[in-house]
Protein backbone atom coordinates (compact mmCIF):
# COMPACT_ATOMS: atom_id res chain seq x y z
CA UNK A 1 0.00 0.00 0.00
CA UNK A 2 1.60 3.56 -0.62
CA UNK A 3 1.04 6.37 1.20
CA UNK A 4 1.40 10.09 0.20
CA UNK A 5 3.32 12.52 1.94
CA UNK A 6 1.53 16.13 1.95
CA UNK A 7 4.13 18.79 0.28
CA UNK A 8 3.00 22.28 -0.09
CA UNK A 9 4.52 23.84 -2.87
CA UNK A 10 4.65 27.27 -4.06
CA UNK A 11 6.11 28.66 -7.25
CA UNK A 12 6.25 32.32 -8.71
CA UNK A 13 7.98 35.52 -9.71
CA UNK A 14 10.77 37.51 -7.20
CA UNK A 15 8.76 39.60 -5.15
CA UNK A 16 5.28 37.88 -5.52
CA UNK A 17 4.77 37.19 -2.05
CA UNK A 18 5.72 33.16 -2.12
CA UNK A 19 7.90 33.91 0.82
CA UNK A 20 4.72 35.56 3.24
CA UNK A 21 2.23 32.64 2.37
CA UNK A 22 4.93 29.92 3.04
CA UNK A 23 5.75 31.42 6.23
CA UNK A 24 2.05 31.39 7.10
CA UNK A 25 1.61 28.11 5.94
CA UNK A 26 4.55 26.92 7.64
CA UNK A 27 3.57 27.86 11.00
CA UNK A 28 -0.51 26.80 10.73
CA UNK A 29 0.55 23.18 9.51
CA UNK A 30 3.73 22.84 11.64
CA UNK A 31 5.83 22.62 8.52
CA UNK A 32 8.87 23.77 7.28
CA UNK A 33 10.24 25.94 4.24
CA UNK A 34 12.64 24.56 1.52
CA UNK A 35 14.02 27.35 -0.59
CA UNK A 36 14.05 26.19 -4.20
CA UNK A 37 15.42 29.89 -5.64
CA UNK A 38 18.57 28.83 -7.64
CA UNK A 39 20.23 32.28 -6.37
CA UNK A 40 19.68 31.91 -2.96
CA UNK A 41 21.24 29.19 -2.24
CA UNK A 42 24.56 31.63 -2.45
CA UNK A 43 26.03 33.74 0.44
CA UNK A 44 25.95 37.24 0.35
CA UNK A 45 23.61 37.67 -2.43
CA UNK A 46 20.55 38.72 -0.13
CA UNK A 47 19.60 41.92 -1.93
CA UNK A 48 19.79 40.77 -5.87
CA UNK A 49 17.29 37.91 -4.78
CA UNK A 50 15.10 38.87 -2.34
CA UNK A 51 15.72 36.64 -0.20
CA UNK A 52 14.01 36.16 3.35
CA UNK A 53 15.25 38.06 6.12
CA UNK A 54 16.75 36.52 9.39
CA UNK A 55 13.91 37.95 10.74
CA UNK A 56 11.53 36.25 8.02
CA UNK A 57 13.48 32.62 9.05
CA UNK A 58 12.64 32.94 12.79
CA UNK A 59 9.08 33.05 12.09
CA UNK A 60 9.56 29.21 10.19
CA UNK A 61 12.74 26.69 9.77
CA UNK A 62 13.96 27.43 6.70
CA UNK A 63 16.50 25.12 4.56
CA UNK A 64 18.69 25.67 1.45
CA UNK A 65 19.37 29.01 2.02
CA UNK A 66 23.09 30.68 2.02
CA UNK A 67 24.32 27.25 1.75
CA UNK A 68 26.94 27.69 -1.25
CA UNK A 69 30.02 30.04 -1.79
CA UNK A 70 29.25 32.10 -4.94
CA UNK A 71 32.59 31.23 -6.63
CA UNK A 72 32.03 27.49 -6.04
CA UNK A 73 29.31 25.17 -9.10
CA UNK A 74 26.21 24.40 -7.94
CA UNK A 75 24.25 22.33 -9.55
CA UNK A 76 20.29 21.49 -10.03
CA UNK A 77 21.54 17.56 -8.57
CA UNK A 78 23.38 18.77 -5.55
CA UNK A 79 20.40 20.95 -4.64
CA UNK A 80 18.08 17.58 -5.43
CA UNK A 81 19.77 15.55 -3.11
CA UNK A 82 20.59 17.84 -0.05
CA UNK A 83 16.92 18.68 -0.39
CA UNK A 84 15.49 15.58 -0.64
CA UNK A 85 18.04 14.33 2.52
CA UNK A 86 15.91 17.19 4.74
CA UNK A 87 12.20 16.38 3.34
CA UNK A 88 12.48 12.59 4.62
CA UNK A 89 13.91 14.15 8.01
CA UNK A 90 11.41 16.47 8.17
CA UNK A 91 8.42 13.52 7.05
CA UNK A 92 9.69 11.32 9.64
CA UNK A 93 9.54 13.93 12.33
CA UNK A 94 5.72 14.73 11.05
CA UNK A 95 6.53 18.17 9.55
CA UNK A 96 4.71 19.37 6.36
CA UNK A 97 7.28 20.06 3.61
CA UNK A 98 7.08 23.49 1.83
CA UNK A 99 8.39 24.24 -1.11
CA UNK A 100 9.23 28.08 -2.24
CA UNK A 101 11.13 29.47 -5.28
CA UNK A 102 10.88 30.24 -8.64
CA UNK A 103 13.10 28.08 -10.24
CA UNK A 104 10.85 25.86 -11.90
CA UNK A 105 13.91 22.98 -12.66
CA UNK A 106 14.69 22.86 -8.70
CA UNK A 107 11.36 22.15 -7.69
CA UNK A 108 10.47 19.76 -10.73
CA UNK A 109 13.88 18.19 -9.62
CA UNK A 110 11.72 17.68 -6.51
CA UNK A 111 8.64 16.33 -6.55
CA UNK A 112 9.32 14.33 -10.31
CA UNK A 113 11.54 12.24 -11.14
CA UNK A 114 13.27 13.85 -13.86
CA UNK A 115 16.86 14.19 -13.58
CA UNK A 116 18.97 11.43 -14.25
CA UNK A 117 22.70 11.41 -12.55
CA UNK A 118 24.43 8.89 -13.63
CA UNK A 119 21.92 5.88 -15.93
CA UNK A 120 24.76 3.46 -16.36
CA UNK A 121 24.49 0.24 -14.08
CA UNK A 122 27.17 -1.88 -13.06
CA UNK A 123 26.73 -5.68 -13.14
CA UNK A 124 25.30 -6.13 -16.85
CA UNK A 125 26.48 -7.03 -20.55
CA UNK A 126 24.11 -4.47 -22.00
CA UNK A 127 24.35 -1.28 -21.42
CA UNK A 128 20.73 -0.68 -20.95
CA UNK A 129 19.98 -4.04 -18.99
CA UNK A 130 17.58 -3.34 -15.40
CA UNK A 131 16.95 0.77 -16.48
CA UNK A 132 13.62 2.30 -16.68
CA UNK A 133 12.82 2.51 -20.32
CA UNK A 134 12.38 6.41 -19.94
CA UNK A 135 16.11 6.50 -18.77
CA UNK A 136 17.03 5.00 -21.51
CA UNK A 137 15.09 7.74 -23.97
CA UNK A 138 16.79 10.14 -22.08
CA UNK A 139 20.30 8.84 -22.85
CA UNK A 140 19.33 8.25 -26.13
CA UNK A 141 18.08 11.94 -26.72
CA UNK A 142 21.44 13.20 -24.79
CA UNK A 143 23.02 12.64 -27.80
CA UNK A 144 20.91 14.02 -30.46
CA UNK A 145 21.50 17.58 -31.72
CA UNK A 146 18.83 20.28 -30.66
CA UNK A 147 17.69 20.34 -34.69
CA UNK A 148 17.17 16.73 -34.22
CA UNK A 149 15.42 16.80 -31.41
CA UNK A 150 12.99 20.01 -32.90
CA UNK A 151 12.80 17.45 -35.68
CA UNK A 152 11.09 14.54 -33.62
CA UNK A 153 9.17 17.45 -31.77
CA UNK A 154 7.47 18.62 -35.09
CA UNK A 155 6.45 14.72 -36.08
CA UNK A 156 4.95 14.55 -32.70
CA UNK A 157 3.35 17.78 -31.45
CA UNK A 158 3.71 20.41 -34.80
CA UNK A 159 1.44 22.58 -32.81
CA UNK A 160 4.24 22.69 -29.99
CA UNK A 161 7.23 22.37 -32.16
CA UNK A 162 5.97 26.35 -33.85
CA UNK A 163 6.00 27.51 -30.49
CA UNK A 164 9.17 26.21 -28.81
CA UNK A 165 12.40 27.54 -30.61
CA UNK A 166 15.13 24.62 -31.48
CA UNK A 167 17.71 25.49 -28.58
CA UNK A 168 15.78 25.63 -25.46
CA UNK A 169 16.61 21.96 -25.71
CA UNK A 170 14.84 21.39 -22.05
CA UNK A 171 11.34 22.47 -23.20
CA UNK A 172 12.00 20.28 -26.52
CA UNK A 173 12.65 17.37 -25.19
CA UNK A 174 10.13 17.46 -22.51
Amino acid sequence: MSCRVPVLVILGATGSGKSKLGIELARRFSGEIISADSMQVYKGLDIVTAKVTKEEQAQAVHHMIDINDPLKEYTVVDFRNKALSIMDSMIKSKKTPIIVGGTNYYIESLIWQTLVDNPKRAGGDDEDSGLDESLIKVRRIDGSSNEELHKKLMQVDPDMALRVHPNNRRKVIR
